[in-house]
């Protein structure tokens, strides 16, 4: 261990340059509950679900409980309760009915089924867990984590009408992104708002935070969400499609953003749910409900680092299908204030070994510790400055497939001035096949505090490489390990469907200033080794390293809601969960130029190619800049519309009136007509031609869009016979 030599806090640490914590055993921190089982011993429950169950915790309280498992007591990192009772996944041998009908004997509540990965999301009173695990056909029952909600925190004509569509009408609050990213200039110029497109919205809630300012009724009356009662006639109402009782209402911000840059949209929601699994379900039903855009702004701890996991694999499903895919990069990225291998100002919140290094026993928290130092010397621990009453959460992952894991590793955090292990995550990685620890460091310490992480290989043949991200990591100073060296790789925080290869990773700039980035924007590149997790099977590593350019691109944050993130008198939603639904919309604007011809390949070259740069910030922070609306539109020109007859009389008729529809693949095309020499006039999609003279006669109609004419009318011949 090195020392971390910031000026302020200098004198608080009792480490000089290259030396390492007091040798010895270390004691455990009171209320931590540190265990280890292994086969048999698991009884079917992971490490901190056995330890939940146990008499000593059983009748602690929820935030004491959490403590003692190295969890958060609330919010992202958390355990998921829902009226009491614990969220949990259970992974199975079978989904058989008569599987399910033993959980639930068992005192489980089954929420979802996935046929594809052999779980099982329940929920379950903690007095029945063990019961729960003794079921024949269920293989092993972990806690489910609360994942990451990227948050930082006069009527329209339809289709058919003589009006021009451009409304200028607003809600209450609009995002300056309409201004930043020049949607506003965009739907003016084009006569575009989205309308023919669907923004799919997945996020934590969407109305069910009872002390928001507002609530989604709210919303639509002040024209800020559409639905009946909108002022500006935006009447369709959000289809909401699976909703939870459990969130901050984030999605609704979303929604509310989406609305400001393209109000024409309709809009969709469906939660994340408990599991990733959940949320990929989630994904799926949104594009069959009819989505043509989608945005998220979730991150499942559990992700794979190293390879695309159920939410990736739906991701790639949608946008297979043609469905644009935006997300949040997250807002993971922390900049070190001192330097210690190099001077201040690295990006420190992530930790990558070329491979696992073993260093032998150490500090008495395990047998087989990893050697941060990558050159010739030997360091056991690697540590980092914490803020006084702050928290941070450590994703710790390694290199192997799921379902194929042959090596158990474990976390632990200690404190070094009082020599205790206060945080551990050492599950039984054989049992969950899942190449993943995780927990929640707190400083109690009104003060700066030196933690010390340590990786203890305990069991397996393979020395795979390491990885842990420190996600909410604003309370970090400073690092040990703060530079890549030697293979290490030091900074890229982006993992999971966040950098999937088929979702838009989308960073966030402020709203005031176009040439920086906010600091907390999570950096890329993304590092994948093996092919796609599918079903229960491993998968087959890569011949070569995919690396992915990630983020895509940067959209605005910070933007003003009704209710969200309240922030000196106005509520701003800040982070990369803004930013991706301004992206999203400018797509849906996309689409309706083009009367949703474009390719995703299209939408998203587009936005690449015309984007704004951001400052000095190279692709690995700000991906090819920020996007620009009316760039994007423009590098796609507004397609002319189709015109289509649905209905028209037959060749001969004997009556002096005739009735004729049209359609268009522009959604809110008008249409001209004429009758035989006659000058072109207005028609709605239902046409009336009366007076008809006996003989022959030609119908001519063109669809109207985006300023611009069918160029091949459709035409239809009749003759009115005597």
């Amino acid at each position: 261990m090195i020392a971390i030599a910031a000026a302020p806090i200098a004198a608080s640490s009792a480490l000089e340059p290259g030396s390492s914590l007091p040798p010895g055993e270390l004691e455990v921190a009171d209320g931590l509950e540190i265990s280890k089982p292994t086969g048999a011993a698991t009884e079917g429950l992971s490490a901190r679900l056995a330890a939940l169950s146990s008499q000593a915790l059983r009748d602690e309280s929820a935030r004491a409980r959490a403590l003692a498992v190295s969890l958060r007591p609330n919010g992202a990192g958390s355990l998921i309760e829902a009226g009491g009772r614990l969220v949990v996944s259970a992974r199975v041998a079978t989904t058989s009915s008569s599987l399910l009908d033993r959980v639930r004997d068992a005192g489980a509540e089954v929420l979802g089924v996935h046929d594809d990965y052999l779980t099982l999301d329940l929920v379950i009173a903690v007095r029945d867990l063990r019961g729960l695990a003794d079921v024949d056909g269920v293989e092993l029952v972990s806690e489910a984590i609360e994942p990451i909600v990227g948050g930082n925190g006069a009527g329209l004509s339809g289709p058919g009408s003589a009006a021009p569509r451009l409304n200028t009408c607003t809600g209450a609050i609009v995002s300056e992104a309409d201004s930043q990213m020049r949607a506003i200039d965009t739907r003016a110029a084009f006569d575009i708002d989205g309308l023919g497109t669907k923004v799919g919205v997945v996020s934590d809630s969407f109305d069910t935070r009872a002390d928001a300012a507002t609530r989604a009724a709210g919303d639509v009356t002040s024209g800020d969400l559409p639905g009946p009662g909108n002022p500006c006639g935006r009447t369709t109402p959000v289809q909401v499609l699976a909703e939870t009782a459990n969130g901050i209402d984030e999605g609704r911000a979303m929604a509310q953003l989406v609305h400001d840059l393209a109000p024409g949209a309709a809009l969709a929601f469906a939660t994340s749910g408990p599991t990733a699994e959940a949320m990929a379900d989630n994904i799926r039903a949104l594009r069959a409900a009819g989505s043509t855009v989608i945005v998220d702004d979730i991150t499942f701890f559990d992700e794979p680092m190293y390879q695309d996991g159920p939410i990736s694999n739906a991701v790639t499903e949608v946008v297979g299908a043609g469905v644009p895919y935006y997300s949040s990069a997250a807002n993971s990225n922390v900049i070190s204030q001192f330097g210690v291998q190099a001077p201040a100002g690295q990006n420190i919140a992530s930790y990558e070994a070329s491979s696992f290094r073993s260093a032998g026993a150490c500090l008495g928290a395990g047998t087989n510790c990893h050697d941060f130092d990558p050159g010739g010397g030997v360091d056991f621990d690697s540590s980092i400055l914490l803020d006084g009453g702050r928290s941070v959460r450590f994703d710790f992952q390694w290199a192997q497939p799921r379902n194929g894991v042959d090596t158990d590793f474990d976390f632990y955090v200690v404190d070094v001035a009082a020599g205790t292990i206060v945080a551990a995550g050492a599950e039984d990685n054989f049992a969950s096949q899942k190449p993943f620890e995780f927990i929640n460091l707190q400083n109690p310490t009104g003060a700066p505090r030196e933690y010390a992480v340590v990786i203890d290989k305990f069991a397996g043949p393979a020395n795979p490489r390491l990885k842990w991200v420190m996600l909410g990591g604003g309370g970090v100073s400073g690092a040990e390990w703060d530079v890549s060296l030697g293979g290490d790789v030091v900074g890229p925080t982006i993992f999971g469907h966040n950098g999937a290869a088929n979702a838009v990773s989308t960073a966030a700039v402020p709203f005031d200033n176009a040439s920086t980035l906010e600091t907390f924007s999570s950096r890329g590149p993304v590092t994948l080794l093996f092919g796609p997790v599918s079903g229960t099977t491993p998968a087959a590593a890569f011949g070569a390293p995919q690396v992915l350019a990630k983020p895509d691109l940067a959209a605005t944050d910070n933007a003003q809601t009704t209710f969200f993130q309240p922030s000196g008198g106005i509520f701003r939603f800040s982070g990369t969960s803004a930013a991706a639904p301004h992206a999203a919309a400018v797509a849906a604007l996309q689409l309706d130029a083009a009367n949703g011809a474009l390719t995703v390949a299209q939408v998203v070259a587009a936005q690449k190619a015309t984007a704004f740069p951001i400052g000095s910030f190279g692709a690995d922070a700000a991906g090819a800049g920020l996007v620009d609306a009316v760039g994007s539109v423009s590098a796609n020109p507004p397609q002319p519309p189709d015109t289509v007859i649905t209905k028209m009389p037959k060749n001969k008729i004997r009556k002096k009136r005739a009735t004729y529809k049209f359609a268009s693949n522009a959604p809110e095309a008008t249409f001209k007509c004429k009758i035989d020499r006659d000058r072109f006039r207005r028609c709605g999609p239902t046409t009336k031609v009366k007076r008809i003279p006996f003989g022959r006669h030609k119908l001519v109609v063109k669809a109207v869009a985006n300023g611009l004419t069918d160029p091949s009318p459709a035409k239809d011949k009749f003759k009115r016979k005597r």
